[in-house]
């Protein structure tokens, strides 16, 4: 079962069902086995519905909603290791889809007879009461419980906090849902993953409980403004500080964005994909408080069998292009315009990666169906198809214009040639899916994370001891080890540094901070309560943004190994899916894009923000 970011991130939206439900279970859960001895209504001689089928559903709800315990306990339980089920891909809130059609279903069984009662019916339909018509509206169900007030985290002195500006269309209204986090962070009892004793952890704050009724609210309101820590550790909107005139929050996607890219030629223009099978093409205004609405260009896709969330985007080098990724398994090129350039259908199942060589004469898409694909992109055409694993690929790098690298399920990255549809290396030693792949700005060294709780270091310069037979690969391998949940994203810091540093996220909550070159982890960074998703590299700079499900994005110099200033989604539907950093004419322009899981992009322009430009 895969639990990578990507997946979390483009599949989240899936699970609101699944979300809502989640927040009313308890991660402690008695688990069971199901018997199906008598249905309630007999089946067709061609349906048929197996214990072992509703286990693996029920198992791999548990993992999306990080409970982790009850999964193991009913994996154990029901045996599911040995079921022919266990290996089959199951999308991410596949068991809240599914009762929600039998919803459908009962709703359409209960007014088949139609009649006056049947028209004018506005009674809610629910999986555990049963269905009385009635001409009168449902009734809002409000439960009183305790929940924590979700401040933020206790940071030191010289940190700045940010929540977002006002959205353009106006603040929305009502108040918003408190959805308790999953602890994640289980104990790493594998041989050999130990801490160093020395290393430097910056522990979350304490979340203190309060009662809340129907009637009160314990959330902080949204404002435009970023508050000095040293202040006032629990902020208070009311107080003035920086920098309202560096936020700008951008409305026109309709669901979830996951996905966001600046165009590398044209630093005004930003692209962003959303759940709907939509990209808006943004213009950032400059200066990025111009009070005028930011109406994008939007190209909306048909998407091929229903579902189109959009994976991933990257523009070539030139700008000139932008390659698009989607969960339809069909691989799109526009233009800047929004003008579809080329349409390129071999895939079967869900595109995870796009990625343009250096010189933007290929291009490369990585698949669920276990291929990666080489396309030309003058003649829009397929140039090879490589079948080098076992499983799902999940990710593809470019090392330079004639090579690159692809990581899957399977635990394994292929390093591959254009010319050679057979892998010329295969790097072996992760036990478990590998969620990502990067490759550091000179091409001699790819970083790797894992769901088996580690990173690790590859290198790239020498390429050619798998093709001599009997000859093993004698590279020196760097182990990432320390985190203990899944790693999940990562990126090199390097630009105009001295020393080159490795920054990982993973499904524990934190960010850690390594050096590449012995693999020890320098600091540890536990500023979420959710899932982290995504780790962006300012270009130019010494720092790195980084975010997760929770809301927070963090920024972090690593000069110092301090976190320099923070910000946050909002209460409802916080999660930030993708983050990118943009350095223009030698950071003359400075901007970073989030993409949220509240239908919202957001901008901040770097140079407005103090707190990042004190050195």
């Amino acid at each position: 079962m895969w639990k990578r970011w990507r997946k979390a991130r483009i599949f989240n939206s899936r699970g609101n069902a699944t979300q809502s439900v989640h927040s009313h279970i308890p991660v402690l859960y008695l688990t069971f086995k199901l018997e199906l001895q008598a249905m309630p209504v007999p089946l067709p001689s061609n349906i048929a519905i197996q214990a072992d089928e509703i286990n693996c559903l029920i198992y791999s709800y548990f993992l999306d909603c990080g409970f982790t315990h009850s999964a193991f306990t009913i994996c154990q339980e029901g045996q599911l290791e040995r079921s022919p089920n266990f290996k089959k891909h199951i999308p991410r809130g596949e068991l809240a889809e599914l009762l929600s059609k039998a919803l459908f279903y009962t709703a359409i069984e209960s007014h088949i007879r139609g009649g006056e009662a049947a028209a004018n019916c506005k009674s809610r339909f629910s999986l555990l009461d049963n269905h009385v018509c009635s001409s009168d509206p449902p009734q809002q169900v409000v439960t009183t419980m305790l929940v924590p007030t979700l401040l933020p985290p206790v940071v030191k002195e010289n940190t700045t906090i940010a929540t977002p500006k006002p959205v353009e269309k106006g603040q929305p209204t009502g108040k918003p849902k408190v959805t308790p986090t999953p602890t994640l962070a289980s104990e790493n009892t594998e041989k050999g993953l130990k801490e160093s004793d020395d290393m430097d952890i910056d522990e979350p704050s304490q979340l203190p409980k309060v009662e809340a009724t129907p009637t009160e609210s314990v959330l902080t309101p949204i404002t435009g403004k970023a508050i000095n820590m040293k202040r006032n550790p629990y902020y208070d909107p009311d107080e003035d500080g920086q920098p309202a005139n560096a936020i700008r929050t951008m409305e026109g996607h309709k669901s979830e964005v996951f996905v966001c890219a600046f165009n590398p030629a044209k630093p005004y223009m930003l692209a962003s994909g959303s759940k709907d099978a939509t990209v808006n093409l943004w213009h950032v205004p400059e200066p990025i408080d111009d009070p005028r609405p930011s109406i994008p260009r939007s190209a909306v896709f048909t998407p091929k069998g229903g579902q189109g969330d959009l994976t991933s985007m990257h523009w070539n080098k030139d700008g000139t292009y932008l390659a698009v990724g989607s969960y339809d398994s069909v691989l799109r090129i526009l233009k800047p315009t929004g003008e579809i350039y080329a349409t390129l259908e071999k895939h079967t199942d869900p595109i995870f990666t796009v990625r343009f060589s250096p010189s933007g004469r290929y291009l490369l898409s990585a698949s669920l169906d276990g291929s990666s694909c080489l396309w030309d992109v003058e003649k829009r055409k397929l140039v090879r198809e490589y079948r080098c694993h076992k499983d799902c690929v999940l990710d593809v790098e470019w090392i330079n214009d004639a090579m690159f690298a692809s990581c899957g399920a399977d635990k394994n990255i292929q390093v591959l040639s254009v010319d050679d549809p057979m892998p010329i290396k295969t790097l072996t030693g992760h036990t478990n899916e590998i969620n990502q792949i990067v490759v550091n700005s000179s091409g001699t060294r790819l970083a790797s994370c894992s769901d088996d709780k580690t990173g690790r270091l590859w290198n790239m310069t020498n390429l050619s001891t798998d093709s001599i037979p009997g000859l093993g690969t004698s590279d020196q391998v760097v182990i990432l080890n320390g985190h203990r949940h899944a790693v999940t994203t990562m990126a090199w810091i390097e630009e105009k540094l001295s020393r080159v540093y490795v920054a990982t996220g993973s499904f524990d909550c934190s960010t850690r901070l390594w050096d590449p070159d012995t693999g020890d982890c320098l600091k540890v960074f536990s500023d979420w309560r959710r899932p982290v998703y995504v780790i962006t590299a300012a270009p130019g700079r010494p720092l790195f943004a980084a975010g997760g499900g929770d809301g927070w994005m963090n920024i972090y110099d690593v000069r110092d190994q301090e976190k320099k200033w923070s910000w946050y989604s909002g209460f409802d539907r916080p999660g930030i899916f993708d983050i990118d950093w943009q350095s223009y004419e030698q950071g003359k322009i400075d901007h970073v894009a989030v993409s949220l899981e509240s239908h919202r992009m957001v901008v901040f322009d770097v140079n407005r923000i103090d707190a990042l430009n004190a050195h």
